[in-house]
């Protein structure tokens, strides 16, 4: 199944788009979700967190994030940034055992996304993760990634580098 949904301005409305589309899937619940994302500059965590919580029964995740090498800082009060505290927030992800995001280039929003699946996913047994070209390990997100894998010993960690299927963690 395929959901494409935009908006004028490109920042996607999550608390209505994402809620309603999933209200009228012909499933009510499911285990498993792959989500193609464009972010543009927009932070994506914030809508992740509001899918999440309508899924809350979620087994498997797995993100591809599609965003310009170039970042752009949203604008002041970007919509997407809101809840401004969604860093800090937790959400019940007690089903979820293996999450695979593709695209990572070590932004801030990306790292703090993968604080709160490591920290809120009770029951995780795998991480898989894919750096975007580009993206080297002496850049800081990079560092910051590993350092976060390694708060987490009981999950098993794997990073690799975009079209390579080399490990670069552990």
């Amino acid at each position: 199944m395929s959901i494409m949904t935009t908006t004028q301005n490109g920042v996607l409305d999550a608390e209505w788009s994402i809620g309603q589309v999933i209200a009228h899937l012909p499933v009510a619940a499911f285990s498993i979700l792959e989500l193609d994302l464009k972010t543009e500059e927009h932070t994506f965590g914030p809508m992740m967190l509001r899918l999440l919580r309508i899924q809350p029964t979620m087994q498997r995740l797995k993100v591809v994030l599609a965003r310009n090498k170039v970042r752009v800082p949203c604008p002041v009060n970007c919509p997407c940034e809101h809840p401004i505290n969604w860093r800090s927030e937790d959400v019940s992800l007690a089903n979820l055992e293996v999450v695979e995001i593709h695209g990572l280039q070590g932004e801030d929003d990306e790292v703090d996304f993968l604080k709160i699946i490591l920290r809120c996913a009770t029951v995780l047994q795998r991480l898989t993760m894919t750096i975007s070209d580009g993206v080297s390990p002496s850049n800081n997100g990079y560092e910051k990634i590993c350092s976060i894998m390694k708060e987490y010993p009981d999950v098993e960690c794997h990073m690799m580098a975009s079209g390579s299927e080399g490990i670069l963690y552990p």
